[in-house]
């Protein structure tokens, strides 16, 4: 007969806490590399052409930084998609 003393038992209480951890961040790491096992197919970005939105008055200082900057990357080729203002 097996007899165990006094607050002594089979299998700890921070056993059983870790197997339980190790257990959910097993099944974490399973459903995650399941999800990121297939690659997402991208398009080119942007598809459309980009509106740039200058919330001040036409004229103003915002709207000449805007075409600005706007001229510029048409100029480098940053991007080869068409812009509004």
């Amino acid at each position: 007969m097996n007899r165990l003393g006094k607050g002594q038992c089979i299998g700890s209480w921070e056993e059983l806490m870790m197997t339980k951890t190790l257990k959910g961040a097993a099944i974490c790491l399973a459903a995650f590399m399941a999800i990121s096992g297939t690659p997402a197919v991208a398009e080119g970005f942007p598809t459309k052409s980009i509106k740039v939105v200058v919330p001040y008055a036409a004229g103003g200082q915002g709207d000449v930084n805007a075409r600005l900057i706007v001229n510029k990357i048409e100029q480098l080729g940053l991007l080869d998609q068409p812009w509004s203002l």
